[in-house]
């Protein structure tokens, strides 16, 4: 075979193979805020991020849980007008020190087994993965990669204080909400560096209407 035709077949498997595996690769960050076309991935454990007074939602990647074998995969948020719960975060806590990421305090879910608004009350929004008829929290599988992680988006349209109706965030009072993400990846109820984000949300001011 002369050197011509290796040169082809090379870069043939090569590009075969870097398109399959550009959909399996992990980003480098594992949450994500999406609004509209804008897109902020959280580089750092503590980040700030603007948003207009919409939906929005959020990308998080988890290993996917396997009920059959027992191995449940969880995510956990945490959502706030204040700044209090951010204390809590510390490596080598545990979370049942936590007010609001211990064992049972994660909150209800709908009828249809989904966070439908962003709840303002202590406590968190639990999300799991194992099948699309076995999960938890409504959140929808929107890329699978190796090793058995899959990428989730919640979206949030709206907002749930305390035997409240939901309300849009044109309604939100304050111009700053606060967000934990947290993921147990050894699943041992401590709070390990790589296995938490706290995220300072800043909304942007509504425009008046000129008459």
């Amino acid at each position: 075979m002369n050197p011509g035709k290796y040169i082809f077949i090379l870069l043939f498997l090569c590009f075969s193979f870097t398109e399959a595996d550009a959909q399996k690769k992990a980003p480098k960050s594992e949450v994500e805020l999406i609004q509209g076309d804008r897109h902020f991935p959280l580089t750092s454990v503590h980040s700030n991020v603007t948003l207009k007074r919409e939906p929005f939602n959020i990308d998080f990647i988890l290993k996917q849980s396997n009920e059959d074998e027992g191995e449940f995969h969880y995510a956990r948020f945490v959502a706030s007008s204040e700044e209090l719960y951010f204390k809590y975060m510390k490596e080598g806590m545990d979370i049942n020190e936590t007010p609001v990421l211990a064992d049972g305090t994660s909150m209800a879910t709908n009828e249809n087994n989904v966070y439908n608004s962003l709840f303002l009350i202590e406590g968190n929004h639990n999300f799991y993965y194992a099948s699309e008829d076995h999960q938890r929290g409504g959140a929808k599988v929107i890329k699978k990669y190796r090793n058995g992680k899959i990428k989730l988006r919640w979206y949030i349209p709206d907002i749930y204080e305390y035997r409240q109706t939901p309300y849009p965030f044109t309604q939100l009072k304050t111009d700053h909400l606060y967000l934990i993400a947290f993921f147990d990846k050894d699943n041992d109820r401590v709070i390990d560096k790589g296995e938490y984000y706290t995220i300072t949300l800043t909304f942007e001011k509504l425009q008046l209407i000129q008459r």
